[in-house]
């Protein structure tokens, strides 16, 4: 019985954990593709596109080398999930800015 329990116990953190992340990805992806839509509608200069896809790789890069280890902790995740809102932000102010490609 507890053999079981602790079976669907586990079994359960890793459909979570995978919802999660599957989350986080959906994210970035939705972020590439706002960026990429911006630079095409003049919405975004190159160095403003530039910059962004830099931050945007560095989020990358830290979640994998936070996933490296095997673990993706609660903390770990809110981090990544804090740097996407904050990269949010900042697509936004970008896309809404006077700025525009000529």
């Amino acid at each position: 019985m507890k053999h079981q329990l602790l079976v669907l116990l586990l079994g359960g953190l890793c459909v979570v954990s995978s919802v999660s992340a599957q989350s986080i990805n959906q994210q970035q992806k939705q972020q590439s593709e706002r960026l990429v839509q911006g630079v095409k509608s003049g919405e975004l200069t190159k160095k403003e596109a530039n910059r962004l896809s830099i931050k945007q790789a560095k989020i990358a890069k830290k979640e994998a080398r936070f996933r490296s280890d095997g673990v993706f902790t609660p903390v770990e995740r809110a981090i990544i999930k804090q740097d996407l809102a904050e990269m949010n932000i900042r697509l936004y102010k970008q896309k809404h800015d006077k700025q525009s490609r000529l």
